[in-house]
């Protein structure tokens, strides 16, 4: 088979099955939008495209002399003759070509854009935040990045041993947990991050119980066990804060970010918002790391701004859901194996930003596209639940440290 799926060419790329005919899948885009001249939204450079786009209409093509059946298998496109169509706004879908017995598939894209206007990225500019926390997570991508963050990790040892051919080995992560044993055996499952002493925070829907054993691991492979003695969490949102029975004495909390990471305002509607941008990075289930865009491209939130209630107070404004997205158009597509869609399983795991070195926590997954940011807590609502949890564990309350902007 030769197949031909590009929007700006006819470079074709082939995988023979053997002794059997050519077909050809040939993307004819029928409508692109050219860009304007490059303008400026926040933090960076971007081409505003305000005419209608339609991607990947496509065209199957036949060596002369073949007329293999092709069907289409995809109620999101059409198939008129040898022309693969998207219906509406389209989406991904299959053909096939029946050569005999052999039936070849091929995915296409067919996803259809028209009459809105669309932001290309382009670059960050220059002393703004974006460009700052893009070059600091930027400045350690390599070719073929080693993502797995530890060169031995056994539960039933107890060992973590970190691996210095990652491609983030210079960033130290002591302070997310290495494990916890919720009583179905040691696990990567759940996260826990530690933003005070004692206090971990973790996703409300993927939460610890009380009595629930943590472990935390440093640079050198040393190893302290932590036991839940109270668990709290807001009115709504999804976090809650774990206290421990005793201070983490091998690890320094992570600070978290502030409103200083917020650039512009609400458009159009509360559920409609522009971040600034930059790079982050998260650490999963498998204790892998990999690299994600934060906030670059408008974001549609599955919920607005909302009042939540801690501890006998208000925190207005705060935002249920950060944004993140996994592409290659801020990273660049040579960079693209340390991009990964978090996947069921990697709820509570830290996003981070890096300044100065440090990790600085953005918020914990709570699915594939964010979650409750932070920032937007602004450190006064976390000290809130903090301060709860602590009252039911019988300590003295301890409070998160907000990141000073690095610009």
């Amino acid at each position: 088979m030769i197949l031909t799926q590009n929007l700006s060419s006819t470079t074709t790329f082939r995988t023979d099955t053997a002794e059997r005919a050519n077909a050809i899948l040939v993307t004819n885009p029928k409508s692109v939008a050219s860009a304007t001249v490059p303008i400026t939204f926040y933090d960076s450079s971007v081409y505003e495209n305000t005419s209608a786009i339609v991607w990947n209409e496509f065209e199957i093509l036949q060596e002369i002399g073949l007329d293999l059946p092709i069907e289409n298998l995809s109620s999101t496109q059409t198939l008129l003759a040898n022309i693969v169509a998207p219906i509406g706004n389209g989406g991904s879908g299959r053909v096939r070509i029946i050569d005999g017995t052999i039936k070849k598939y091929f995915l296409t894209d067919t996803t259809k854009y028209s009459g809105q206007a669309w932001r290309t990225f382009i670059s960050y500019t220059a002393g703004t935040v974006s460009k700052y926390l893009f070059d600091q997570v930027s400045a350690l991508f390599v070719a073929l990045p080693n993502t797995a963050y530890y060169l031995s990790y056994n539960h039933s040892t107890a060992s973590y041993i970190r691996n210095p051919a990652c491609w983030l080995a210079s960033i130290n992560l002591s302070c997310v947990a290495v494990a916890s044993n919720t009583g179905s055996g040691w696990t990567r499952q759940r996260g826990g991050t530690l933003i005070a002493p004692r206090i971990i925070i973790i996703a409300r829907h993927f939460n610890y119980g009380v009595g629930t054993q943590v472990r935390f691991s440093n640079a050198v492979g040393t190893v302290e066990t932590f036991t839940v003695i109270a668990v709290d969490s807001a009115s709504s949102g999804d976090i809650s804060i774990c206290v421990l029975n005793a201070p983490v004495t091998i690890a320094t909390p992570c600070k978290i970010a502030g409103n200083w990471i917020i650039q512009g305002t609400t458009i159009s509607s509360l559920t409609k918002k522009w971040f600034s941008g930059g790079i982050a990075f998260y650490i999963d289930q498998n204790a892998q790391v990999y690299a994600c865009s934060i906030g670059q491209t408008l974001f549609l939130s599955e919920s607005p701004f909302t009042t939540i209630d801690a501890n006998g107070s208000s925190f207005e404004n705060c935002e249920t859901t950060g944004t993140v997205i996994h592409t290659t158009e801020v990273i660049g597509a040579e960079n693209a194996a340390l991009l990964k869609t978090p996947v069921p399983g990697d709820s509570g795991q830290p996003v981070f930003v890096i300044i100065s070195g440090q990790p600085v926590l953005l918020w914990c997954w709570y699915f594939s596209h964010g979650g409750p940011p932070t920032y937007r807590y602004n450190g006064a609502l976390l000290n809130a639940i903090i301060a709860s949890a602590c009252v039911n564990a019988g300590i003295a309350a301890q409070t998160v440290t907000v990141a000073t902007s690095p610009i």
